[in-house]
This record gives structure tokens, sequence and C-alpha cells, in this order.
């Protein structure tokens, strides 16, 4: 079991680093604020259940996002300096070693507000805010607005090579992992559950998933799967990973969307101000602030920059961080 977990931890490493760090992403947050002009004539391309066509949610001033989410290392120096509590993934103060430019995660809705509140009183002339979820998929969609046949921000879709064990995607997904998972620890490799109807029982990992020719990952979660014993979730290569905060990438590491926007999809989820009411689990009905763009746990098409997602009001989720969203303000000088 000690050699499982070394494996695993070169894993999540070689995972965290693939990608060459972008000196850009280092920058002031300012020098990474992309204009988004304003569009009177937005509207949703899918309703909340994802089925129909969606309502009309009109722009009606310019905005900025930030070209990047916000990484833990950003999110580290408001902690220190603040005092707010730290992530749950976190130890003693400091996010995982090798995670600095990766996406702050398990952060609530009034975590995230907190931040940016925050980050406006250390930069003059700015107002920092969350997006909302139109402003979101204005952004995400860019220059292919008016195009309904590309449903990834950077315009391509997903492939798995079976042979190779490799998925070709723009975009941070489950379809990653699972197939870096079978590379690295081998599909004869055995799984442990750790929790559900069949803790305590074993299988290999290609009885516990499958990948499919877009990177569709079967039984990664019980959403109608048919896995001979439990889940990928339930087992304990997935809480190895979980307990190191995911598996997130650097921001930055894919191509931007044709905004110069990273992480339009997959990654985490971008928390947005706008509310909605859920249509999902035991909290259906109840509102819930709207998450955009997909995770690395989640499925391609929850990447697709039309899905709306549901973030639970005030509950941090392994899988959901945010970007920021300001607003450029008259600053009157005291000396005039």
């Amino acid at each position: 079991m000690k050699r499982f977990y070394l494996i695993l931890v070169a894993l999540l490493l070689t995972l965290s680093t693939v990608y060459a760090e972008d000196e850009a992403m280092q920058t002031d947050i300012t020098d990474r604020l992309v204009l988004i002009p304003a569009r009177e004539d937005f509207a949703f391309a899918r309703d909340l259940t994802n089925t129909a066509e969606g309502e009309e949610s009109p722009i009606t001033e310019d905005y900025y996002l930030s070209s990047t989410k916000v990484t833990n290392a950003e999110y580290k120096a408001f902690v220190d300096a603040t005092g707010h509590k730290a992530p749950n993934y976190w130890t003693n103060g400091m996010y995982p070693e090798g995670k600095a430019d990766h996406p702050v995660i398990s952060v609530s809705y009034s975590d995230a507000v907190a931040y940016c509140e925050w980050l406006t009183t250390q930069h003059e002339g700015w107002i920092f805010r969350l997006p909302t979820e139109a402003e979101w998929e204005n952004a995400a969609r860019g220059t292919f607005y008016d195009d309904p046949s590309v449903k990834y921000p950077n315009g391509t879709t997903p492939a798995y090579d079976a042979e190779t064990m490799t998925v070709t995607t723009d975009f941070n997904f489950n379809g990653v992992i699972a197939s870096e998972l079978m590379r690295t620890l081998g599909a004869d490799h055995i799984v442990h559950y750790v929790k559900g109807d069949y803790k305590g029982e074993s299988e290999t990992l290609a009885e516990c998933i499958s990948i499919s020719k877009s990177g569709g990952v079967t039984n990664w979660a019980n959403h109608g799967g048919n896995a001979t014993r439990g889940y990928f979730l339930q087992t304990d290569v997935y809480a190895g990973i979980s307990a190191q905060g995911g598996n997130t990438t650097p921001v930055g590491s894919y191509p931007a969307n044709t905004l110069g926007l990273y992480d339009m999809a997959g990654n985490c989820w971008d928390l947005t101000s706008s509310v909605i009411l859920a249509n999902n689990g035991l909290e259906q009905g109840v509102e819930c602030y709207a998450v955009r763009g997909g995770s690395w746990y989640a499925t391609s098409r929850s990447c697709t920059m039309t899905y709306r997602g549901e973030g639970r009001k005030d509950h941090p989720s392994a899988t959901v961080g945010f970007r920021v969203a300001a607003d450029k303000v008259e600053t009157v000088n005291a000396g005039e």
C-alpha cells in the first residue's frame, strides 16, 4: 500500500508539471484583465435544464475578466493578509507542494466575495467582483458566439486513443486523469473501495472504469453506469487524488480561447454571482449560485461553454474555484 501511494504522489506531481510555467501568469492581476465588450442582445444558449433554448440576459456595460483563475498562491496572499480561513486541502495555512500556480478550489461563494473585496483594496481605480453567469458565458463563447456548432471554448473536441491510452484535448476534464491512471498505474492495478456498498472490496482499475473514444469515463461516479461493484469516486485512488486538492493543472496550461481567456473549460468550475434554482439532487428547487466551465472531475459535456452548472450556496467543493471580474472606476486626486 505504501508503494501505491508513492506512485500516486509521483503521478500527481507529473500531472502538475507536464506543462511549462507561463511567466505571463505571474504578472499583476490588472495586467491580466481582458476587456469584454457589452452585448445587449445576449441570450443563454441553454436553459437551466441544459435541454432547451435559454433566456435573454442583456449585458449593457463593458467589463473585464481575469485571463486566469485565482491561484493557490494568489489566494494565500489574501489568507495571510486577512487571516481568512484557508481551504480544507491546505495544511497549516499552506497549499500542497507544487500547486502554487494551480487554481484555488474548495472555496465558498462567501470566500470568493471576501477575496474580491480584499483585492479591490489593493488596486486603486478597480472594483473586483465575481462575474454574472451571462458575463461568463458571453466571454467563453467569444468569437464563436454566433456559431452554435462549436461546443468548446477552443473550438476542438476531445478524443481518446485506446492503443496509446492518451486523450487529445484542449482542456482538463476527467478523461485526462482516467487515461493517465491507465497508463501509469495500469489497467490491472487493484483499486480498493473505501466507501459505499462495496467498502472493503477490490477490483482492477479496468473493471472499475472505462474510457470511450470521445474521452468519456464510464463509472466515474454514480451517474447510471454499470459498475461491476462500486464507482471510481469510492476508491482509495480517488481518495488520494482528492486529498491533494484534485487533479488540477497550472493555470494557462492549455490554449486560451478566442478572447485570450484560459481554462474557460475544465480545471475547476468558475463561481458566478448569479442565483439560480437547483434542478438536481436533494436540494432541487433551492437557490444556489451558477457555476460554469466544468472541472478536472467533470465530464467533457459539463465543460462545454454553454453548460449551466449548480454550485451550492455556501458550501466549498473540491471542484469549484473562481476567476474575477472587474470594473474600472474613475479616481479623484485628493490634491486637486
